[in-house]
């Protein structure tokens, strides 16, 4: 008998095997590409992630409260620039929301939810410039519209709702699902769409009367507010799962669009009681 040639390394056999085996295992993150929140098993941050998430959305927050405070007050209150300014930064806001959408649901439903607020913007951009601004014409034709809109936003949802789509999964089809998806986003556009009001809180607050009762109720309610605005944005984040990329950074401009609506509600305390 001839002598047996030596062994296969069935050892290298295995290490080759589960090498192929972990190359064939999916990464784990969303399956969208992407997700704003940080792997907290693994710790390594993504494309248009942060580890940080809960923080960055609170920071986010905070700059755009400066900077819409503060360019509407620097470009000046009640003048041409200031009140442009103000339809400008409700518009980048709306465009930053629609970037790092915070809503969750499917792609295909993310879609939806994104034409709703492009179009719910626009709409609200058309009836807003040709009235003569902050008159009480102009309050009342704005408080009319956003309640005639609100409803259509909400009719809208369910309309698409109850829309069966062929080729579609039952998730991207389910039903309220859909609804949450283009009421949060259509009543929060609307909301934003108010910051057009901002200069005109600006100039009632910056009358004598402010001093009064009503001024300081209508300052106090304003902090109050944008505190428990910022308390739920990060409840919400850290309740949302599989978050799309730059989810952050829309989550953080969602509760300073629905802030808008105080801002209008103030102007309109302002106006008629002051």
């Amino acid at each position: 008998m001839g002598k047996r040639g030596p062994r296969k390394g069935r050892g290298n056999d295995r290490r080759v095997s589960a090498t192929r085996d972990e190359a064939r295992r999916p990464v784990r993150g969303d399956a969208r590409g992407g997700s704003g929140r940080g792997d907290a098993r693994n710790g390594r941050p993504g494309f248009g992630m942060t580890v940080h998430g809960e923080f960055t959305v609170v920071v986010t927050q905070l700059v755009a409260y400066a900077l819409f405070f503060g360019i509407v007050y620097t470009l000046g209150v009640l003048t041409p620039g200031g009140i442009i300014g103000s339809g400008m930064l409700a518009m980048s806001a709306t465009m930053l929301m629609i970037v790092g959408w915070p809503f969750g649901g499917t792609e295909k439903q993310g879609v939806f939810g994104r034409i709703m607020v492009a179009v719910t913007f626009v709409v609200s951009a058309i009836v807003v410039l040709p009235s003569e601004f902050y008159t009480d014409v102009t309050y009342l034709r704005w408080a009319a519209y956003l309640a005639v809109a609100a409803l259509l936003v909400v009719a809208a949802s369910f309309l698409w709702a109850n829309t069966r789509h062929r080729g579609q999964s039952e998730s991207e089809n389910d039903p309220g699902t859909v609804v949450r998806i283009g009421i949060e986003s259509g009543w929060t556009v609307l909301c934003g769409s108010c910051w057009i009001f901002l200069p005109a809180m600006y100039a009632d607050m910056a009358k004598p009367e402010a001093a009064s009762a009503v001024g300081w109720t209508v300052f106090l309610v304003l902090v109050v507010a944008a505190v428990v605005l910022l308390r739920v944005s990060t409840r919400q984040w850290n309740a949302l799962e599989h978050p799309a990329a730059y989810a952050w950074l829309g989550m953080g401009m969602v509760p300073v669009m629905r802030f808008g609506l105080l801002v209008f509600l103030a102007a309109c305390a302002t106006h008629w009681l002051m």
